[in-house]
């Protein structure tokens, strides 16, 4: 495995056939060859080991003349970039020479550019153009790829449109999107597929202009993202697509339904356990008797919806969620920590606690530390002490939360309810604790 960090990728890449780590470098990210960069710089040159594996070589390769040409040396660097340029190849490391240190380099490196402004080179130098934007020399690059950007023929902006950084994406959609040249079909393509949610939107936002007919742009109610299908379901403003969405499982898209469908809840009501979350969201407090039995429901995603229904309408009947602390689904167990917070001083301690001492799932051992936290001052201060004393998994945890209590709660607290039951517990975590820590905790108890 190959990685992207410092000395090792120079040395990944050594250990690599010639041909494959061109391969790797062709299609290398931005960020790579930042990191690439920088290795060869500090780091290469160096190694008497990585030095011998190039003199070995029988011939200069790509991969060779591209860490000479991040190398230390200017006259060096300067060399094979007048090589590459005459080559034409690695673009890459034109763009990262551009803003080189040295001005010979950089001069003769952005001369380089400059001929491939013009034509699809552009959008090879793009990514790291744009990567090296915010360096003190880098802004020089990226200033003109983004003029030639917005200015190049269309077949070099269809090629920007399918680069993989997203930086050269985004504006590669603004500028075809202000031009118009993407039609119906390619922008529903770049709504549903591209990786980059703000693409999306911007996609969806020109395609509710090109279509002629709102049902074209029904393919979107089944896109992954809830942003998309949340307006795509506010677009059609069609019934029968607001009341299906009333059932999304996001609730930004559910929000959005529910808008366009006044007896939403009603909907809701006649539609359990599949309308537990929805009638959380729209229901009254005397919903909460409908929505109590399903905290039982065999199915995860029930229980959890229950529980979260029950918040919202302000219904949280504490005892019978608080059973529900070690439920066997890590996604209920949230759903529960979430109702209790704010309710956490009708909560049983002793149960909390041991839960958080017991040796069950760390989920919810987790769920019983956050809630005792914020059980009160003491109560906090009494969890950490334990936790630094028995638990190897939370003692890092419990340590830092002591320190953060030391210095900023600690001023504010008063004599302690039990100081017997804290001395207690100091004198048990005492061999974990640093001795300032220690002596501080010791005052504060008294």
């Amino acid at each position: 495995m190959i990685t992207t960090e410092g000395a090792p990728l120079v040395e990944s890449l050594l250990d690599l056939d010639p041909t494959a780590a061109e391969d790797f470098l062709t299609a290398a990210s931005a960020r790579t060859w930042l990191a690439l960069d920088e290795a060869a710089r500090y780091s290469s040159w160096a190694r008497p080991a990585w030095t011998a594996v190039l003199d070995r070589r029988l011939t200069i390769g790509g991969l060779e003349r591209v860490l000479m040409a991040c190398g230390p040396s200017g006259w060096v660097r300067e060399a094979e970039v007048a090589v590459i340029a005459k080559r034409g190849e690695w673009p890459q490391v034109l763009a990262l020479r551009s803003a080189d240190w040295v001005a010979q380099v950089r001069d003769r490196a952005r001369t380089a550019c400059e001929r491939l402004l013009d034509g699809p080179g552009v959008v090879a130098l793009a990514p790291v153009a744009f990567a090296l934007r915010e360096r003190r020399l880098g802004g020089w690059l990226a200033d003109r790829v983004e003029i030639a950007l917005r200015g190049a023929e269309p077949e070099v902006l269809a090629a920007a449109l399918a680069v993989a950084d997203v930086r050269v994406r985004r504006l590669a959609y603004d500028v075809a999107l202000t031009r118009g040249s993407l039609g119906l079909d390619s922008v529903l393509r770049g709504a549903l597929r591209d990786p980059d949610l703000p693409i999306r939107l911007r996609c969806v936002a020109a395609a509710t202009r090109l279509a002629d007919d709102v049902d074209a742009l029904r393919v979107l109610l089944s896109c992954r993202a809830a942003s998309v299908r949340a307006e795509a379901v506010r677009v059609l403003g069609r019934r029968d697509a607001a009341v299906a969405a009333l059932f999304d499982r996001s609730p930004l898209v559910r929000s959005v339904a529910q808008r366009l469908v006044p007896d939403a809840a009603d909907r809701y009501r006649a539609a359990l356990p599949r309308g537990v979350a929805g009638l959380g969201e729209t229901g009254e407090p005397a919903d909460a008797a409908l929505v109590r039995p399903w905290l039982e429901d065999p199915e995860p995603r029930v229980r959890a919806a229950a529980v979260r229904a029950l918040r919202r309408l302000g219904a949280v009947d504490v005892e019978l969620v608080e059973r529900m602390l070690a439920d066997p689904s890590d996604v209920v167990v949230r759903a529960v920590v979430a109702a209790l917070r704010g309710r956490v001083v009708r909560l049983d301690r002793d149960r909390l606690l041991a839960l958080l001492e017991s040796d069950g799932r760390m989920v919810v051992r987790n769920a019983a530390y956050r809630l005792l936290r914020e059980s009160g001052v003491w109560v906090r201060l009494l969890t950490d002490l334990r936790l630094v004393a028995v638990d190897d998994e939370l003692r890092h945890r419990a340590l830092a939360d002591l320190h953060d209590w030391v210095s900023s709660r600690s001023a504010t607290a008063y004599t302690p309810p039990n100081p017997v039951e804290l001395r207690q517990a100091l004198r048990a975590a005492e061999p974990h604790l640093p001795a300032g820590l220690e002596r501080w905790v010791r005052f504060v108890i008294g």
